[in-house]
């Protein structure tokens, strides 16, 4: 009878060791699974008992383990999924180009010799400006950024179709900051001239254009003055903008091209 007894025990034992393992499995949503060998490996995982009281720190030890592996493969997963997205995107990108390339071609191998050679010529004709009106633009101070005096100022802003001037002072916190900005969009626009005129030893200029707020900023065209930018406010009215958000200001403008 006392056999009886103790094998029920060894049953209920048993049983008893099932349900909590069943009470501690980790179920996931099926598109986030990570490969059947993590499975496994999460699965060869099971809670140890130490006697004196130690099962329970084992237990948590031997969870934490699988939950970092089953973690790492998860990352795995997922940046070969996001991998798998970006290949996609950039070979539509290519064939795209590509088909632009190939319908452009066919234009030319559909086209006779003449008219292949005033294609030729054309775009000849073309790059030669660009580089002329380039030369003349460095000629005349495009693409740097320099100080412009009160005497000299008109000669210098007639000569150039589009003109950024910017009247500083150099105790302006805010000048300093603009400053930098504008150096950056001298180089990067060779179309427009940017200047800056130190209201301290311009008095005349000052007063003749009305300037009463640092930093401030004038636009001309042709030798016309237009709009006035008086401080940040354009630029979200903050000393952290970046240099694209007064471009786009510009731009919207007219004053650089885009």
């Amino acid at each position: 009878e006392r056999q009886r007894a103790r094998e029920r025990g060894r049953r209920e034992k048993r049983r008893e060791r099932r349900r909590e393992e069943e009470r501690h499995s980790l179920i996931l949503p099926s598109f986030l699974l990570p490969p059947s060998s993590s499975l496994l490996l999460l699965s060869s995982f099971r809670p140890l008992t130490l006697r004196g009281g130690g099962g329970n720190w084992m237990e948590k030890v031997t969870k934490d383990v699988a939950q970092e592996q089953l973690t790492e493969s998860l990352q795995d997963t997922v940046r070969q999924r996001i991998q798998g997205i970006l290949e996609s995107k950039l070979l539509a990108a290519a064939k795209h180009v590509e088909q632009q390339v190939d319908e452009k071609l066919r234009e030319e191998a559909e086209m006779s010799s003449d008219e292949l050679e005033r294609l030729r010529e054309g775009r000849i004709r073309t790059m030669q400006k660009a580089v002329a009106a380039r030369r003349k633009w460095r000629a005349q101070g495009h693409g740097r950024y320099d100080i412009v005096d009160e005497r000299e100022f008109f000669q210098v802003v007639e000569k150039s179709q589009r003109v950024v001037v910017h009247f500083y002072r150099e105790a302006t916190f805010r000048c300093k900051i603009l400053d930098r900005h504008l150096k950056t969009l001298a180089e990067r626009h060779l179309e427009t001239l940017f200047i800056r005129v130190n209201v301290e030893k311009s008095p005349f200029l000052v007063q003749r254009l009305g300037v009463r707020v640092l930093p401030c900023m004038r636009v001309i065209r042709n030798g016309e003055f237009g709009e006035t930018l008086y401080g940040f406010e354009a630029f979200g009215n903050t000393d952290d903008f970046k240099t694209k958000d007064l471009a786009r200001v510009l731009a919207e403008l007219e004053i650089i091209r885009e």
